[in-house]
């Protein structure tokens, strides 16, 4: 079997043609860092099954482009298989080579004069990929990236607009309110509970956006939400279903206060709509939340990117990433003023233009 590449390694992407040219330049990367290529695959291994398996594991990819490499198509492969995680450094060792399209946004570092020359780009080279090894290691499952994301964003979408029909189900109740009475108070408090996820994803959203309106795009930022920033301030924000019932079927509450006044089929889907709501942190409200996970696999990308100083490339993932999510701002954006349209309705004033954090019933 073949010998299991170290933690934080180096993977070296190259055309078999070119292994005397490539291999001084592994030799001058394997005496400073982990180094793995296919001369690593042992006899009896399946091949390309255990060099996929070194791929999806290596915290950085050099490719190495030269007039052999760039009409291989399964280094074409390899390449696009790395990039979604943004740690591919690009290295041109052939002057005339002609980078693929879809690769060739990608700045590459010189070595054309190699081994003779490119002191400069080596130097660059063992820069790049000592901070891209240095990078936190991560502990959880990773998730799909926006980049690959083919439900998430589409989930999401779902159920903002299942939150709102619901929400609109349960304004129908506020004609038989009396204003300032505990019964309204009860029915904020449910509403304000799916109005703190809208938030609390919105807010997330931007956060991840923002960064990208500087003219030089900080590492750190993305950094942070890599290690679940943005995860954290979905979840220590958003609401919560179990309060939603709390507030409809407490003793004396909203319920106690609905059942005389209704008919009884109205009550029944007013019924309907609060269980549905009480039951949404398994499904409506977990798929909101979900967002926050694939937007930290996309920053930890985007990290990789900068890190590698592929700010361009960088910038153009981020706003790809936001134009992806454009949909999902607006209806964020939509339901929330729809919320504060019945909140409004019911006599609900936010404190110095904020939400409050909680209501209390």
């Amino acid at each position: 079997m073949a010998k299991v590449a170290p933690k934080r390694f180096v993977f070296v992407s190259y055309a078999h043609a070119d292994r005397p040219r490539v291999e001084p330049l592994v030799k001058v990367l394997a005496s400073r860092f982990n180094v793995w290529w296919d001369r690593g695959i042992g006899l009896g291994d399946k091949w390309r099954q255990t060099l996929m398996d070194q791929l999806d594991s290596a915290r950085c990819v050099v490719v190495v482009w030269t007039t052999a490499s760039v009409k291989r198509e399964f280094i074409w492969s390899e390449v696009e298989r790395a990039k979604d995680r943004g740690v591919v450094i690009p290295v041109k060792l052939d002057r005339k080579a002609r980078i693929p399209l879809g690769f060739d946004q990608m700045q590459h570092l010189d070595l054309t004069s190699w081994p003779a020359g490119a002191t400069e780009p080596l130097k660059l080279l063992v820069d790049r990929i000592t901070r891209l090894l240095a990078r936190p290691s991560r502990q959880r499952q990773p998730a799909s990236t926006l980049a690959a994301d083919t439900w998430t964003v589409r989930n999401s979408l779902r159920a903002t607009g299942e939150l709102m029909r619901l929400s609109d189900q349960i304004r129908t109740v506020s004609g038989v309110l009396i204003p300032g009475s505990g019964p309204v108070k009860d029915l904020l408090g449910s509403l304000g509970e799916v109005h703190r996820t809208y938030t609390a994803v919105s807010e997330a959203i931007s956060r991840f956006v923002a960064p990208a309106a500087a003219r030089q795009i900080d590492p750190k930022a993305y950094l942070d939400m890599e290690r679940g920033a943005l995860v954290r301030t979905i979840e220590n924000n958003r609401g919560h279903c179990t309060r939603v019932l709390e507030y409809y079927i407490r003793a004396g509450g909203l319920r106690d206060w609905l059942e005389p006044r209704l008919a009884p089929k109205k009550l029944e889907k007013v019924d309907e709509a609060f269980r549905r709501l009480g039951t949404a942190d398994g499904d409506l409200f977990a798929d909101l939340a979900r967002i926050g996970g694939v937007m930290t696999e996309e920053a930890s990308a985007i990290v990789g990117l900068l890190l590698s100083d592929q700010q361009q490339v960088a910038r153009k993932r981020i706003l790809e990433g936001r134009k992806k999510l454009l949909p999902l701002e607006r209806s964020l954006a939509a339901a929330m003023t729809r919320l504060q349209q019945i909140e409004s309705s019911l006599g609900y004033v936010p404190r110095t233009g904020k939400r409050e954090a909680r209501r209390n019933g």
